[in-house]
């Protein structure tokens, strides 16, 4: 398995329960399509450089998984389906991390 990033912008004015469920169906998405998901960063609302679906204000989300190279098209297009819920989203491949040297 592969090591990824994803960085995912959700529609920003919603309540914050139906937030969390956005959050979360992000998360089962990876995990329904076998990878497992290491960390995940909330860096909440802000502005964007340009309108998306005439919003000014995303509510953007970190997340690192791992992965089979064969899964990550798949959740491309189901993020795609989510269109109501996310405005934007990027994975990219990231180096495996490395161990820590002792000195």
């Amino acid at each position: 398995m592969n090591h990824y990033e994803a960085v995912i912008i959700l529609e920003p004015n919603v309540t914050p329960e139906k937030n969390q469920e956005d959050i979360q169906k992000v998360k089962d998405i990876i995990v329904k399509y076998g990878g497992v998901i290491q960390s995940e960063i909330k860096w909440g609302k802000r502005g964007m450089a340009y309108s998306i679906k005439k919003k000014r204000e995303g509510y953007y989300l970190l997340l690192n998984f791992q992965a089979k190279p064969e899964a990550i098209k798949q959740i491309s297009q189901a993020y795609r389906l989510l269109e109501t819920e996310v405005l934007r989203s990027m994975i990219l491949q990231k180096d495996a991390p490395q161990p820590a040297k002792a000195a």
